[in-house]
């Protein structure tokens, strides 16, 4: 996975953060196969998880606040 965190527009009034990522869908095998993941395996679990450390990092970072997160997650 690569990721970068963009932000767009005014921090005050418009302040718009979000991710810009590349994901794989699968991973390569010892042999070099390259195994695709089953499409009914449930994400959102991983969503969760990824959602909650990005934005404890920002928090302790000093990047945002509760109130930011709360917002965000509206």
């Amino acid at each position: 996975m690569v990721l970068t965190i963009h932000t767009f527009g005014d921090f005050v009034h418009k302040w718009h953060p979000h991710i810009h990522m590349l994901v794989s869908d699968g991973l390569f095998l010892k042999n070099g196969m390259f195994y695709v993941m089953p499409s009914s395996i449930d994400l959102k679990p991983l969503e969760d998880i990824f959602q909650a450390t990005i934005l404890k990092m920002l928090k302790e970072e000093g990047k945002i606040n509760d109130d930011i997160i709360t917002n965000l997650l509206k």
